[in-house]
């Protein structure tokens, strides 16, 4: 199902063929860049491969936005089973959109909760640094801090 949002945004789910991926590249690097807590650290190098394998498994959700065609943001989730409750949950674990488009990041949210509730999820999670603007979107959208992920970056190479 293709919505489509004021003024002309596209909102869709896509799968990882060639082109997106193409598409995706520029998009994912303006995120990184944006992410400079970890800009020198991790070196930025997506394995599309394995989210092509994940898409095809069902275990990963793609869902862009797009003006005239041209891909403006997109939003991209893991779906996970649970080792302790039943069902799977949905994971978000990026979501960009263009500055000139930011404020429709919401709608690629409200679509993409829509597709993972058609699959039966009702467990939504999103990784996002505090007081980003991912953070201000899902915490806007009734999202509440639950355990706090702490990370430990070795680059000693020991």
């Amino acid at each position: 199902m293709n919505d489509v949002v004021k003024p002309n945004i596209s909102i869709a789910q896509e799968h990882y063929s060639p082109g997106l991926v193409e598409e995706l590249k520029p998009l994912i690097k303006k995120n990184w860049e944006e992410s400079p807590l970890y800009e020198k650290e991790i070196a930025l190098a997506p394995d599309f491969q394995k989210y092509r394998a994940m898409d095809d498994a069902g275990l990963v959700l793609c869902m862009t936005g797009r003006v005239d065609g041209r891909l403006v943001g997109y939003a991209i989730w893991y779906i996970i089973k649970s080792f302790n409750y039943p069902g799977e949950s949905g994971h978000g674990i990026a979501l960009y959109i263009e500055d000139a488009y930011r404020g429709y990041g919401v709608w690629l949210l409200k679509r993409s909760e829509a597709l993972l509730r058609e699959r039966g999820i009702r467990r939504f999670y999103w990784f996002a640094r505090p007081n980003s603007l991912p953070y201000k979107l899902v915490k806007a959208m009734g999202y509440r801090e639950d355990e706090v992920v702490m990370e430990k970056i070795d680059v000693s190479g020991h």
